[in-house]
């Protein structure tokens, strides 16, 4: 069991969490090939609640300067990856109400992943290759932009 899940975490950090990654979030399957890789992001301007996931989640920050864009503030952005990203996904799932397809996905990505050898790092076999690419490209289609008819 992961880092993540033998911390508690009370209902209300759990909630708030699920809002804020709800509404500044992105589950991403980043890499194509024989070393894909699911990831969560969440992104603000305001560094306080980034350096709070840190503290509270772990994970990694980026800072963006956005000076040479006009009327732009710097931004940051929170990372994690991997079986973290998974343990995130399955504490935050009963709280989430946008993201949730999105973060069953990642879930249903990452255990496809790790299940299939104890060697991590051997290429994926052909059928578990083209199964992860299709997820990649469902999870392309609920994170796309614009107008979203029959989606919440």
């Amino acid at each position: 069991m992961g880092r993540l899940v033998e911390k508690l975490y009370t209902s209300e950090i759990l909630a708030y969490t699920a809002g804020l990654f709800d509404g500044e979030g992105c589950v991403c399957l980043r890499g194509i090939g024989k070393y894909p890789s699911l990831s969560i992001d969440i992104a603000s301007t305001n560094e306080a609640i980034i350096l709070w996931l840190q503290v509270t989640f772990g994970g990694s920050i980026y800072r963006y300067d956005n000076s040479g864009r006009y009327n732009r503030k710097p931004s940051w952005k929170w990372s994690i990856g991997s079986q973290e990203a998974t343990d995130f996904l399955r504490l935050l799932l009963p709280f989430l109400r946008i993201k949730k397809p999105q973060a069953e996905l990642g879930i249903m990505f990452q255990t496809l992943k790790r299940g299939r050898h104890e060697n991590h790092r051997e290429p994926l076999s052909e059928d578990v290759a083209i199964a992860q690419k299709e997820m990649q490209e469902m999870m392309r289609e609920l994170n796309s932009r614009g107008v979203s008819y029959g989606r919440n």
